[in-house]
């Protein structure tokens, strides 16, 4: 996953005060896993990430679908999160990547100027609006799909429904129990 430790060292280049978090913790190593993808990493001394085979120290686990709501910054999304291993370890590297931001126009001003690059993120705003509105409208196209055309997950009102089917078979379970008892005394 040298990918993964790549992009996220070439985010963590503009902040440094999210790499002297880390720093404190140089020579750990933590785990991010995304669904089935999982990624270690150690910390150096910099505050930069390397793919590592060691074993972990701690662990930010998430499912893949909770990824576009902690871009969105749902905030009911963090407490989904599960934190493992060395508490504290996990706590400030989910705060890093919790903070780390992309300066798309900076990149780009690198790689072909200032005036340009503005303008490019301009038109780019223009066209395709806010990138939170955005992320937030492909978010809940893709949450729409699953859940109606591909039925890969559970609509709200379809749980509701079936929680309240099983609380009342439950509850006429619990009532014909009581008849049978009731009969099994009177006919003993």
């Amino acid at each position: 996953m040298m990918v993964v430790s790549a992009v996220l060292n070439h985010l963590l280049a503009q902040r440094e005060d999210l790499r002297a978090d880390l720093a404190r913790h140089a020579g750990r190593v933590g785990c991010v896993q995304v669904g089935i993808t999982r990624s270690v990493l150690a910390i150096d001394p910099q505050g930069y990430l390397a793919a590592s085979d060691a074993s972990p120290e701690a662990t930010i686990a998430l499912s893949a679908f909770l990824l576009p709501r902690l871009l969105l910054n749902d905030p009911s999304a963090r407490r989904e999160v599960v934190l493992s291993g060395d508490a504290t370890l996990a706590a400030d590297l989910a705060h890093v990547l919790q903070q780390i931001d992309w300066d798309a126009e900076g990149d780009l001003a690198r790689l072909i100027g200032d005036i340009p690059a503005h303008r490019l993120a301009e038109s780019g705003r223009r066209l395709f609006g806010e990138p939170a509105a955005t992320l937030r409208n492909l978010a809940e196209t893709l949450t729409e799909f699953i859940q109606e055309e591909a039925r890969l997950l559970v609509t709200r009102p379809s749980a509701e429904r079936f929680l309240a089917d099983v609380d009342d078979a439950r509850d006429h379970l619990a009532r014909l129990e009581a008849r049978l008892i009731r009969l099994e005394k009177a006919a003993g």
